[in-house]
């Protein structure tokens, strides 16, 4: 079985998939979108900026909310790209998200360096106006996805055919924006 047991936002759990997208700030376009089999985000931060295509560019920026707190795919990230990361990171001895106890056990504490830097760059006016676009335009894509697009639940099933699945709503809503922005 290529799914696994997903929590959802009323404390429950189904058997699914983990959805990601890369959103364009500027555009609002999905640059990249790919579904994975993991409970969370930790591992896909780095998966998620590759699956951007090459033709799109590599980001000079790249905001990711605190499912996302990985120190070492941050820092392979912005020593491989040059693109500089803004990620909230939890407190070192705070566990992650609704499954807590047991993330815990798999979470490891980003180096304080890092846990600095990130803070500092946080905490400056540029990160702050950064930081909050990434609310106005992330979580949007999967709300009208659903909502707009209709989409609730995959059709296949196997993790290649749902990546495919994916990756063509992806496409759809782009062309939704497109469509009406040229109106």
């Amino acid at each position: 079985m290529q799914s696994a047991l997903q929590p959802t936002a009323r404390e429950e759990f189904i058997q699914g998939y983990n959805a990601q997208a890369a959103v364009c700030i500027q555009s609002g376009l999905m640059l990249a979108a790919h579904v994975v089999s993991d409970t969370g985000d930790r591992r896909q931060l780095a998966p998620t900026v590759s699956a951007i295509p090459p033709k799109v560019g590599l980001p000079e920026t790249i905001i990711a909310d605190t499912g996302y707190d990985n120190a070492a795919q941050i820092l392979e990230i912005e020593r491989t790209t040059g693109a500089s990361v803004y990620c909230r990171l939890q407190p070192p001895n705070r566990p992650h998200g609704r499954m807590g106890a047991w993330r815990k056990s798999q979470r490891r504490s980003a180096p304080q360096r890092l846990r600095q830097r990130m803070a500092a760059r946080l905490q400056s006016e540029e990160g702050q106006r950064l930081y909050a676009l990434r609310k106005g335009s992330v979580e949007p894509v999967f709300g009208m996805i659903k909502s707009v697009l209709g989409f609730r639940r995959f059709s296949l099933r196997g993790l290649e055919k749902v990546n495919i699945e994916w990756q063509l709503l992806g496409a759809a809503f782009n062309c939704r924006r497109l469509a009406a922005r040229r109106r």
